[in-house]
């Protein structure tokens, strides 16, 4: 959800250096993210799992661990970038920042050992509230990009459309956000009671199938990947989801949603 919530950054970085290459390292379980961002150049996979597997589970392959991301570090070295950009602001990623030889570096890092003080006010907003489980009155996206003084453009929500369908997700990754099959099901008969010419879908992952089907028939359930997703909002009329990262997708397709957040 971060990386879909963070495309406006990656638009903004395209802005401000128009003929720059953007390369992005992330987790490497998560590069399915690539088929629906545009704006960067190249992905490139950080294995923390297996290094965690590596490290806690097998300690006998620790130094194994670290000739891997040693040959990561070298890798990333060779491309002789003029930027990083920390967008994560957590201790793991200001570690990594500190063992890149380039000469700007924005966002967490250490100088001699100790962490670098923040350049203005909305990045000391950004270690205050989203360092520690704090709320905000501002989105994530828009204070990332004050913080790291990158451009982050807006756009209206457009109208919920005539004969678009209606989509739902019913499931999220955190089974304390959900909001339970039974309650979707009850809400899909209301709007097609209320909106009978409409088409009331539910959206699923393969793995979700098995789980959704009990509640829902097999043609109201569609099974796709998030390329595909992407091109549905494009033209539905609303999504009905919760906090998932199904609902930054929407965003950055200017799709009418409707969020349920969990009760805190």
């Amino acid at each position: 959800g971060d990386l879909i919530l963070q495309e406006p950054l990656f638009k903004g970085l395209k802005q401000k250096y128009p003929n720059s290459e953007i390369h992005v390292l992330i987790n490497d379980q998560f590069l399915q993210v690539q088929s629906i961002t545009k704006s960067v150049d190249r992905w490139w996979g950080f294995p923390r799992k297996k290094f965690q597997d590596q490290i806690v589970e097998k300690p006998s392959k620790h130094q194994k661990a670290f000739s891997d991301l040693t040959e990561i570090i070298n890798s990333i070295k060779v491309e002789n970038f003029d930027i990083v950009y920390n967008f994560t602001n957590n201790y793991l990623s200001a570690q990594l920042m500190n063992l890149l030889d380039i000469k700007e570096k924005k966002g967490a890092h250490f100088i001699g050992g100790r962490k670098n003080e923040p350049r203005n006010r909305w990045e000391d907003y950004l270690n205050e509230h989203f360092s520690q489980i704090n709320g905000s009155l501002f989105n994530y996206a828009d204070v990332l990009g004050r913080a790291l003084e990158i451009p982050v453009s807006t756009q209206e929500c457009r109208r919920m459309g005539e004969l678009g369908p209606i989509y739902l997700q019913t499931l999220t990754s955190d089974s304390k956000k959900n909001w339970g099959l039974k309650n979707f099901a009850q809400l899909k008969e209301k709007l097609k009671n209320r909106w009978p010419q409409r088409k009331v879908m539910v959206l699923s992952s393969p793995d979700e199938k098995h789980i959704i089907r009990d509640h829902f028939d097999d043609d109201e359930i569609l099974v796709l990947n998030l390329a595909e997703v992407q091109q549905c909002l494009k033209t539905a009329s609303l999504l009905i989801s919760g906090d998932t990262s199904l609902i930054h997708l929407a965003d950055q397709e200017n799709c009418p949603t409707l969020v349920r957040y969990r009760d805190w």
